[in-house]
């Protein structure tokens, strides 16, 4: 939407000042009035017909959110709640995700339920809630800073109660969006040759994707190449659910196997039953993962 046409038919947020809201992180972005329908109406013709002219497939919508704080640091004086926020921001989903749906393109929102000072936007409880909310409405939902904390440390999650720890939590994402049919999608960032957060990421994923849909995104801090065969190997197939061992879980795949420990400073031993290429050559039957490491194993050649 350009900035334009929003001032001249006032569509954009203020504050209880009568300022513009904007979001601290890019301030050269105004918050809209996603609960106008008129605004509502020319997004959808706006963005569809680009669309259209581009031969697009689909649109991805970023920061969806059902507390408005997190990106401006304040409500908005129309939506004096986080309760009110959330209702316009479903609305907003509701009304787009289901014109361009019906137009056949595909529909993906980077989604948080992030509401500050609350323990279930620690453990991802508020996430998973939101996300059964938007479900019908789109394609695919995306888990920015997939079990990383979202800080900018790249601090990876472990199990544990702490708000930096919570993995199991954080884990269900997926299933809440395969159980609602649509895809999940999981971004990690840092640095473009971190195998360790790569192969952590990545296990992560394959221990609960469905094998249809969605995605697992390693975001480079940097513009080098992030290729690794840490996180992008194919083995195929999911096999079996994932089960645990010890601290840690193992999932069988068609040409290989997913290990994952997610123990903050537990090891864990796994006994592989059969033979498996090793990152740095030969073939191991059994491997031992330090405390928060994923491994990505190919299967060898009988």
């Amino acid at each position: 939407m350009p900035y334009a046409q929003a001032k001249k038919n006032g569509w954009l947020l203020t504050d209880s000042a009568g300022r513009v809201l904007v979001s601290r992180s890019n301030p050269s972005d105004a918050v809209a009035n996603v609960g106008n329908r008129a605004y509502r109406r020319a997004w959808i013709q706006n963005v569809s017909r680009f669309l259209k002219t581009h031969r697009d497939d689909g649109a991805f919508i970023d920061q969806v959110l059902a507390d408005l704080r997190p990106l401006t640091g304040e409500e908005a004086a129309m939506y004096p709640t986080q309760r009110a926020w959330a209702a316009a921001q479903l609305a907003f989903i509701h009304a787009i995700g289901l014109a361009l749906l019906a137009r056949g393109n595909y529909v993906l929102v980077n989604a948080n339920g992030y509401v500050p000072g609350e323990h279930a936007s620690d453990t991802g409880a508020n996430t998973a809630s939101w996300w059964r909310k938007l479900a019908p409405y789109v394609s695919g939902l995306m888990n920015e800073y997939y079990q990383e904390v979202p800080d900018g440390t790249n601090e990876l999650r472990t199990t544990g109660a702490s708000w930096t720890e919570n993995w199991t939590g954080w884990q269900r994402l997926i299933r809440v969006a395969q159980s609602h049919g649509r895809d999940f999608v999981g971004v990690t960032h840092g640095a473009p040759g971190d195998k360790h957060l790569m192969s952590f990421g990545k296990a992560s994923f394959l221990l609960d994707w469905n094998g249809r849909g969605g995605a697992f995104i390693y975001e480079p801090t940097s513009d080098a190449d992030p290729w690794s065969a840490a996180w992008t190997q194919d083995i195929g197939r999911p096999l079996a659910r994932k089960h645990p061992v010890g601290v840690g879980w193992l999932r069988r795949y068609r040409h290989g196997i997913v290990l994952l420990n997610p123990s903050p400073s537990h090891a864990q031993r796994f006994s592989l039953r059969g033979r498996y290429n090793a990152p740095a050559g030969g073939v191991v039957t059994v491997e031992i993962l330090p405390p928060t490491t994923g491994l990505i194993l190919r299967a060898a050649a009988p």
